[in-house]
């Protein structure tokens, strides 16, 4: 009957809520191990039970939280929100082992769990292995907890792995909640489980079955009519917020609507301007045309005055040049004609040059005459 920390409108483990606080309360267990927590919904409620009735158990969660082919995948804000919640409320004597189910089992002696709940991937062979790995790890008052036993879907073959598991040892199953069952693996379960395992009377069986049923159907519904309520709160906010958006609507258009009018208006005058500059240009525009085509005939004009002085100055360089080429003739002939003056001046010094040399050779040719001197004795 205690209200329970964590629901989840997803998980089926809503509806075996009430039975978790029993089963603690019935095997005091020294330590608790689950595998496979997800959201924490079944865990947690376990831990509930353990905290109210002020037990020495030690708990640990076993999950990778990235999900299976069943759970499907999902992404670390649900691990997130589950350490959260462990460290929270249940730090003290709560543990969560994030490994793989065949890794976490070294971790555990031989002999020293006394209640494991089975909740991992749900096919028939993941099952099978599942429980005979842990199998020796429970004690000799273990009971273990599988979950999905009355759930056919797909591949799921934990109901197989429960029948199989019913030839061998005491159990007892509830079909509520896709199914749950009970094995005791010990050769000494607590008394309890041992006179819930050993029920025969079919009314007895139905009683229980119904009884937890119907306490777990609550906490179900709970659970549906608080999400129920979140999402009503949330379609009102969302209502609310709409009504003010479309208030904020209506004055927008308003005022846009106010605006288009002045700037209808204001079109309107424009109109009427351009209407009155149109006849006010008109004959501006007959002015300029005739201003146009006079500058026309006056570039043509000036066209025809540019051909003639380019005409008239072609012809007066051209007898300028001639007047500079007849010119430029004349000194070259009278250059010439210096030449040739100068030529016949070199010619002439060259002669002279040469005839003074000859006479400078006689004289250097011509024998001395002796010196005579008369001596007075």
């Amino acid at each position: 009957m205690w209200p329970p920390r964590l629901v989840s409108e997803s998980s089926a483990w809503n509806e075996h809520i009430p039975f978790a606080g029993w089963i603690i309360e019935a095997t005091n267990p020294r330590v608790f191990v689950e595998l496979g927590t997800h959201t924490g919904v079944s865990y947690f409620a376990f831990c509930e039970a353990v905290a109210r009735l002020e037990l020495g158990t030690e708990c640990f969660a076993v999950d990778t939280w990235v999900g299976d082919e069943h759970s499907g995948l999902y992404g670390e804000d649900v691990y997130s929100a589950v350490a959260a919640m462990n460290t929270r409320f249940y730090e003290s004597f709560s543990t969560l082992l994030r490994n793989t189910f065949d890794d976490a089992v070294r971790d555990f002696a031989d002999g020293s769990i006394d209640l494991l709940h089975l909740d991992g991937l749900h096919t028939y062979e993941a099952v099978r292995h599942d429980f005979d790995t842990w199998l020796p790890k429970l004690s000799d008052r273990g009971v273990m907890l599988l979950h999905d036993t009355n759930e056919r879907k797909r591949d799921f073959g934990v109901h197989i792995v429960m029948s199989e598991l019913a030839e061998r040892y005491p159990t007892f199953e509830f079909a509520h909640g896709h199914g749950l069952g009970i094995v005791g693996v010990g050769p000494n379960p607590p008394e309890p489980v041992a006179e819930l395992t050993r029920l025969q009377s079919k009314a007895d069986i139905v009683a229980v079955r119904e009884l937890y049923a119907a306490l777990g159907l609550r906490f179900a519904l709970e659970s549906e009519l608080d999400v129920a309520r979140r999402k009503l709160d949330a379609e009102r906010r969302e209502v609310e917020q709409l009504r003010h958006q479309s208030d904020s609507a209506k004055a927008e258009h308003a005022r846009l609507r106010e605006r288009a009018d002045a700037l209808e208006s204001r079109a309107e005058q424009l109109r009427a301007e351009i209407r009155t500059l149109g006849d006010r240009n008109a004959a501006r525009l007959g002015n300029l045309q005739e201003l146009i085509e006079n500058l026309e005939g006056d570039r043509e004009e000036l066209r025809r005055r540019t051909k003639s002085l380019e005409h008239e100055l072609e012809q007066t360089l051209e007898a300028r040049l001639s007047a500079e080429v007849a010119t430029a003739h004349a000194f070259e002939e009278r250059l010439a004609e210096a030449q040739n003056q100068l030529a016949a001046a070199e010619r002439e010094l060259s002669n002279l040059a040469n005839r003074k040399s000859v006479r400078s050779a006689l004289l250097l040719a011509k024998p001395a005459r002796p010196v005579f001197r008369v001596v007075r004795s």
